[in-house]
């Protein structure tokens, strides 16, 4: 194990190959004590390769070093780090660094970091430039976030701004930014457009999943035009209308899909002026270029300055919980059945976002929701009383669950099931929920399984459906209002 690879690196044969095997090997912690142990292993063999005149020896040695987390490497990496030339190379020594304490090289990195944010760079460099950087700007984190904080304001004039959201949600959207105040409103490819100075009133319509500011006038632009659009197009102006005194610097993110902008946000700090920053976590504003056609992209803006409270007393998730807007959504689409005081059941509440939602809408009487999972109903009851709601969250088997009257609502997320099980899952949900339910009561069901569905609706026959509804998430989910009329069987 390795002992051939540390007996041809001790000969300097095969340097190169042999690094690059020992960084993969090393890459699994469970290998490096295995590896010191060896006949072979010297610290001084594996940091001599430092100085060799080959880079990608030297990149390969340094990760290796990291990897080996032994104390006496920390001095030799950062005094290569600081003598090496090759751009290319100098995030791997970063990379290993952050293995150890660097606290003693402060502040040469700090001003490293400075340099790479001001200096100007061939194209070429650009790339190994932002590698640098961004470890660079993790390692000196703390001497970043002491910028002045930046407070939202609603502008003076109206601006426009996007609400994003599947096509299935945009015309109850439209509506409800129309009744909020928006001016101009209409559909754009993500979402739904509007134009209003009172942005923080838009802003409280729940059916929506995010907000951006069109940046450059919502023109697109080829790849190699994104900096110049964000420096010399409306972004600035955006900023200071949406702010308390815009100082700057403003530090942004850059963010897109499967597209790698580390360059390009090195060039649009330095066409800036320094007015923009990049910041790896510390950051107010998000740049999210979207592409579209013919390889060109749009470019927007999501504050981080305007704090989103619509949802703000969901502190608890499982990995199964339901989006906060798929649950907006659901009661805003099945509203107009809902009646005041009623009394409702969740049968899988998990963290009870629903039943929350709910409640929101349309004044409620008892709530309760059941669920197996443990985890989810203790986290249930901390986001009701987060909402300062009182629900009743109980650990148990929907189907074991009795109650002493019947309910005007049943209102859930149907959970995933196995093929082969759905078909009883859904017979017992549908029988058990028609003891529990008043005549004349409704059920909301979100649903994948239309057919099974619609099977015991027809079944059941004293059921009919009111309201059939997609709900636009990738796993064909359907909203469904389901009465149960006491006229089909009287």
């Amino acid at each position: 194990m390795c002992e051939t690879n540390l007996m041809e690196l001790s000969r300097n044969e095969n340097i190169r190959d042999n690094l690059r095997y020992l960084k993969e090997f090393l890459k699994d912690p469970a290998n490096v004590q295995k590896f010191k142990q060896l006949p072979g292993y010297s610290n001084k063999l594996i940091a001599s390769f430092l100085d060799n005149e080959d880079p990608k020896v030297r990149k390969n040695a340094v990760t290796v070093m990291g990897l080996l987390s032994e104390k006496e490497f920390s001095e030799t990496i950062a005094d290569h780090y600081f003598r090496e030339k090759t751009l290319f190379v100098k995030s791997a020594y970063l990379n290993a660094l952050v293995s150890y304490d660097y606290s003693p090289y402060a502040s040469e990195l700090e001003e490293r970091r400075k340099y790479l944010e001001n200096g100007n760079f061939d194209e070429a460099d650009l790339k190994h430039v932002a590698a640098e950087l961004k470890v660079l700007q993790k390692m000196t984190e703390k001497k970043t976030t002491g910028h002045k904080e930046h407070i939202f304001r609603n502008p003076s004039e109206p601006v426009e701004v996007i609400f994003t959201a599947p096509g299935e949600f945009r015309q109850y959207l439209s509506k409800e930014l129309k009744a909020s105040g928006g001016k101009d409103v209409h559909e754009v490819f993500c979402g739904v457009m509007a134009k209003s100075s009172d942005i923080k009133k838009l802003s409280s319509v729940r059916i929506y999943k995010d907000m951006f500011f069109p940046v450059n006038n919502m023109k697109s632009v080829c790849k190699a035009d994104i900096p110049a659009a964000v420096c010399h197009g409306n972004l600035f102006e955006i900023l200071d209308r949406l702010h308390v005194k815009a100082e700057y610097p403003f530090y942004f993110r850059l963010t897109a899909k499967d597209m790698d902008l580390s360059d390009i946000a090195v060039r649009i700090q330095t066409l800036s002026g320094q007015k923009l920053v990049n910041s790896v976590s510390d950051y107010e504003a998000e740049l999210r270029i979207i592409p579209g056609n013919e390889q060109r992209y749009g470019i927007f803006l999501k504050l981080r300055t305007r704090k989103d409270r619509r949802f703000a007393y969901r502190i608890n998730t499982v990995a199964t919980s339901m989006s906060t807007v798929n649950a907006a959504f659901t009661v805003y689409t099945a509203r107009n059945f809902m009646k005041e005081n009623a009394q409702i059941i969740d049968p899988f509440c998990g963290v009870g976002t629903l039943l929350i939602e709910r409640a929101k809408s349309v004044k409620a009487g008892f709530m309760y929701g059941t669920d197996t999972f443990g985890t989810a109903i203790s986290y249930a009851r901390e986001n009701a009383e987060k909402a300062g709601l009182d629900i009743n969250y109980i650990n148990r088997n929907y189907f074991d669950f009795t109650s002493g009257y019947l309910f005007d609502e049943i209102i859930t997320e149907m959970p995933r099931t196995e093929k082969e099980e759905a078909d009883e899952f859904y017979r017992k949900f549908f029988y058990k929920s028609d003891k529990l339910l008043k005549d004349d009561g409704i059920m909301i069901i979100v649903s994948r399984e239309m057919g099974l569905v619609k099977k015991y609706i027809r079944l059941m026959k004293k059921y009919g459906l009111l309201l059939e509804c997609p709900l636009g998430s990738r796993d064909g989910s359907v909203i469904y209002v389901i009465k149960k009329e006491s006229r089909k069987y009287e």
